[in-house]
């Protein structure tokens, strides 16, 4: 019996070993990250009202050169919330995105009336 506790007690400390590997992999890397991050804020979505940190207008977003249809906006942490062309939100509404580096969320607002 203690020998069936120790090999449970080896596959629970295997398993978390794997899950802060994986957790690890993720973070470290920022394109994974950011993918992380736009899911968990759509499961946030599901469940409650997600309240951005700030708001701005689309035409407030720059492009990042040499990024081919990036556009980004400086975080107050120092990095950046980064908007894909195919992301851009349709005239009258609104887009959330998270930053790259930290838990803040910005709405990006398209006011304009042409597309």
């Amino acid at each position: 019996e203690e020998e069936e506790e120790e090999g449970e007690g080896e596959r629970d400390s295997s398993k978390s070993f794997l899950d802060v590997q994986r957790a690890w992999t993720v973070l470290s890397n920022p394109e994974e990250r950011y993918r992380y991050d736009e899911q968990l804020l759509r499961e946030e979505e599901e469940v409650d009202e997600v309240q951005p940190d700030k708001e701005v207008s689309l035409e407030e977003m720059k492009e990042i050169s040499g990024a081919g249809g990036l556009y980004g906006y400086e975080c107050r942490c120092g990095d950046t919330f980064v908007l894909q062309q195919e992301e851009k939100p349709e005239s009258g509404t609104s887009v959330l995105l998270p930053c790259c580096s930290c838990s803040l969320i910005l709405c990006v607002n398209n006011s304009s009336h042409s597309k």
